[in-house]
């Protein structure tokens, strides 16, 4: 190791900790530092993280030393080549000089500047950070792994997840017994002292403590909403046109049909361990949307198409034989999207109408054969004469 290195690496560890760097390498010169935005040392808002590999070679200070960002964290390809250029730029003024220190001072800068999420919560799939907002607006979570949501939407899933996994719990205790505690571990659904469950990153699945999380259970600010907040939603789903919120509902149904056909054809895995479909209907979103489709409806009326009044004269003109289609489409399928509960009567009639075009497929099918038979049938005769 050179004199000028040597100099460099004891004033590297004098500033940073000799845990802080990892020295690969001691002639030329290898280390390894992370690297993260200067937030008076609350690991909580920084929401990017790297480390940083830098390798002098023998002519180290004339020549530069090679860089990498190594293990970027809530770092996008745009980000990295941003504190790259920085790097880069910083190394051109000070060829010939002990650099080290300045470098990793310069990289820590870069991602001050940066230090927030980007992308959109995946539980409300607006923006983490909007636009022109500073400080940062609404309060934000970040998990380990460095994903990032709004700390609002994702207090009420964390939520609903221990209820779901206490429940879960307590049928597992009810059904095995004795056998229970190999089952609950094998499961993950042992809780800590505190009765709380461990839950996944719902982008990268990585294990979440709930003491990772404990802004979210330690305050009553994020506890789960009663109906007396259920204004909220009842204004997101004012945001949607009449016709808009008349699609998402058809949406919803036929989802609900198609999954209790399924259920009901043996295509779905018990829920004996698992949360039902009826525990998750009837959600105050799902209200609110109805009520806001309610007052909408007494002013508009829509197809099950999603076409307003005005267009169905238009839309029926186009075929003449289009009436008698809508006629038996109103009388079968129409008359379920009035039903939003998903209740046990829809999966009757949903069955009775596909046997009905069952059973017209198999009479066209025999029709068709009979007369292909008596083609046949009459060409033999024709040839005996």
């Amino acid at each position: 190791m050179s004199e000028i290195t040597g100099i460099e690496l004891e004033a590297l560890i004098f500033t940073y900790g000799e845990e802080a760097l990892t020295v690969s390498q001691h002639d030329p010169l290898s280390i390894a530092i992370s690297i993260a935005p200067h937030t008076g040392e609350v690991e909580s808002e920084q929401y990017v993280n790297a480390t940083l590999l830098v390798a002098t070679t023998p002519e180290y200070p004339s020549e530069a030393p090679a860089l990498k960002l190594k293990n970027p964290q809530g770092m996008s390809d745009k980000r990295i080549d941003t504190v790259m250029t920085h790097l880069h730029a910083e190394i051109n003024g000070l060829l010939g000089e002990m650099m080290l220190g300045s470098l990793i001072e310069a990289a820590k800068d870069a991602m001050t500047e940066m230090n927030q999420p980007e992308g959109h919560c995946i539980f409300c799939l607006e923006q983490l950070v909007p636009e022109g907002i500073s400080p940062i607006h609404p309060p934000l979570l970040r998990l380990p792994c460095y994903h990032c949501y709004h700390l609002q939407c994702f207090a009420e899933w964390w939520h609903w997840q221990q209820s779901s996994m206490q429940q879960k719990a307590r049928q597992i205790q009810k059904d095995l017994q004795s056998a229970a505690p190999h089952r609950l571990q094998d499961e993950g659904l042992l809780p800590d002292s505190n009765g709380l469950f461990a839950v996944q990153c719902p982008v990268c699945r990585l294990v979440v403590s709930a003491q990772d999380v404990h802004q979210v259970h330690d305050s009553t600010q994020y506890a789960p909403r009663d109906s007396q907040q259920q204004d909220s939603a009842s204004e997101m789903a004012a945001g949607f046109t009449a016709k808009e919120l008349h699609k998402m509902m058809l949406q919803q149904q036929q989802r609900a049909r198609q999954f209790a056909m399924q259920q009901q054809q043996g295509g779905i895995v018990s829920e004996r361990y698992g949360t039902s479909l009826a525990a998750l209907t009837g959600t105050e979103q799902t209200m609110a949307m109805q009520e806001a489709f309610a007052h909408a409806s007494q002013q508009h009326t829509y197809d099950e198409a999603g076409n307003h009044d005005s267009d169905r004269g238009t839309n029926q003109s186009r075929s003449s034989g289009s009436s008698s289609w809508g006629a038996g489409h109103e009388s079968g399928h129409y008359s379920c999207r009035h039903n939003t509960s998903g209740g046990a009567g829809e999966p009757d009639q949903y069955k009775a109408q596909h046997d009905a075009v069952d059973s017209d497929r198999g009479n066209a099918r025999g029709s068709s054969r009979g007369r292909k038979h008596g083609r046949g049938h009459a060409g033999r005769s024709r040839s005996t004469h």
